[in-house]
């Protein structure tokens, strides 16, 4: 019921949707159709955000500049990262739209990841409720409903169940290895960071499990050295991306900094606090909880996309939230049982339900101060999931839907769009996109956020990392600049409920 619920909202949420989201999709369709992963907005995306500097000039900088966009590195989504779980995805593309594939595939894994958490603890004697009680606690965490309510979609995110599952069959006694190793394959093709930590959880549970382990310590031992190596060679020798380049060298300074580039921030204390009910109940099996903690540390000593630490919504906490869960899920266990013995059930429901208000009331997206209130139950799991459900399968999402169908009606095909990315999962067929204002003094179609005010309408999207202020002036330049060159804001088609409106060039 939950998978089913959970595929239907990602399904049918429209305003989740961003550049990432469009870029997998075309991958999806054109690996489907022409056996490659490539993706014009990908692409475009990409030479804009990476090669082009706009991102670093000043609003005097980019009225003089031509806006033009460097040919991109490449248009291939598996040049950059090692996503070839979308091979096997693609098959089943041919006959499913890749939105709704896509999708299901991210509601199926975090409903998955509730159901194998259940699965564990009855398996281990916890009662219905204790287990219950253990799921709610996961998804009240915002790295879960987070990425359910407003995630888009990436392969990283496979690896939350993937990896759940891999950790499950480790810690079993009679799992045949070829299933151990058929999951370790799967956490391998979601991205080679999955590999890696695949890898590195084996090799730590061996070390740290030795004596239970017996005849499959060195099979193991392999299983997870390949895994480490695979991920080794990828980005040594395959892959090509931007990050790696500089991931390392500035790492250690990241445990300190905070990065305040909204909509991420480095806030390392609030991550450590929003973890810290699940850490506390992985701290009954001391050797998995230290399992977890290295796994937890790339995110916060790393710099990656800058939502490693309380980007929640993102898919940063990919890679260690399934080690968190499976740590805590088996202090959890020895808990209860103790609890059982010595006829403690009920205080101990209420220390969980505790844990569960505790985490609700942390302001999950907290700069500075942190906060922890239970005014901040509004911003918590049990106020938007119902709020969200309400509105994405109420009037308002379907004022959505039918707009995503409307814009896709108002650009033609065959044209130039620069378009912000709220736009591109409703404009990547069939179009060649870029990344607004890139292209903007030759397209024929510019998409960007509007918003009705008293007395007039409010354009912008064009952004920056020199801050709010010089944002607004960028998007006043930009502005002045569309109107100049000829583009007809006076029949401008707005579309309310996505916050976009559709503004044509006239040539």
């Amino acid at each position: 019921m939950i998978t089913m619920i959970l595929t239907s909202y990602k399904v049918l949420d429209v305003n989740a949707l961003e550049g990432d989201s469009a870029a997998f999709f075309q991958a999806t369709e054109n690996l489907a159709s022409k056996g490659v992963a490539t993706s014009q907005t990908f692409g475009a995306t990409v030479a804009y955000l990476f090669q082009s500097g706009y991102l670093k000039m000043t609003a005097d900088e980019l009225a003089k500049s031509s806006l033009n966009v460097p040919s991109p590195m490449t248009d291939n989504i598996l040049h950059g990262h090692a996503y070839y779980v979308l091979y096997p995805i693609s098959l089943f593309a041919k006959v499913v739209p890749a939105k709704i594939l896509l999708m299901a595939l991210f509601a199926i894994t975090f409903a998955g990841v509730l159901l194998i958490a259940y699965v564990a603890l009855r398996q281990r004697n916890v009662s219905i409720l204790g287990a219950c009680l253990f799921c709610l606690l996961v998804a009240s965490h915002p790295a879960w409903w987070q990425p359910v309510l407003w995630g888009q979609f990436y392969p990283d995110r496979l690896f939350v169940l993937f990896g759940l599952i891999f950790m499950y069959l480790a810690s079993r006694d009679k799992v045949p290895m070829a299933a151990l190793a058929f999951m370790g394959v799967l956490c391998a093709v979601t991205n080679e960071r999955g590999a890696l930590m695949a890898g590195i959880f084996l090799l730590a549970f061996v070390v740290l499990y030795w004596k239970q382990l017996a005849a499959k310590r060195v099979p193991m031992l392999i299983l997870g050295l390949c895994l480490v190596g695979y991920a080794v060679i990828l980005v040594k020798f395959v892959l090509v991306d931007v990050y790696y380049s500089h991931y390392l060298p500035i790492s250690i300074k990241n445990l300190f900094s905070e990065f305040r580039y909204p909509p991420f921030a480095q806030k390392t204390e609030l991550f450590l606090l929003v973890n810290s009910p699940l850490l506390l109940l992985s701290l009954f099996a001391p050797r998995m909880a230290a399992i977890a903690a290295v796994m937890m540390l790339p995110n916060l000593i790393g710099s990656i996309g800058g939502g490693e630490k309380i980007g929640w919504s993102t898919h940063y906490s990919s890679y260690y939230f399934p080690a968190l869960i499976w740590a805590a899920l088996l202090g959890y266990g020895g808990l209860f049982r103790r609890a059982a013995l010595q006829r403690r059930r009920v205080p101990f429901y209420i220390g969980i339900v505790g844990l569960i208000l505790f985490i609700s009331m942390i302001n999950w997206a907290a700069y500075d101060p942190i906060s922890i209130q239970p005014a901040n139950i509004r911003e918590s799991l049990f106020e938007q999931l119902p709020g969200a459900m309400s509105t994405y399968f109420g009037e308002k999402g379907v004022e959505g839907r039918a707009e995503a169908d409307e814009i896709d009606a108002a650009v033609p095909r065959n044209v130039i769009v620069s378009t912000t990315e709220s736009g591109m999962p409703f404009l990547y067929r069939s179009r060649t996109l870029q990344f607004f204002p890139a292209d903007i003094d030759s397209a024929d179609y510019a998409v960007l956020w509007s918003a009705k005010q008293v007395k007039t309408r409010v354009y912008n999207g064009a952004q920056t990392r020199l801050g709010p202020a010089e944002e607004k002036k960028i998007n006043d330049v930009v502005i002045r600049r569309m109107r100049r060159d000829g583009y007809d804001f006076k029949h401008a088609a707005y579309f309310p409920a996505l916050g976009l409106a559709v503004v044509k060039r006239l040539r």
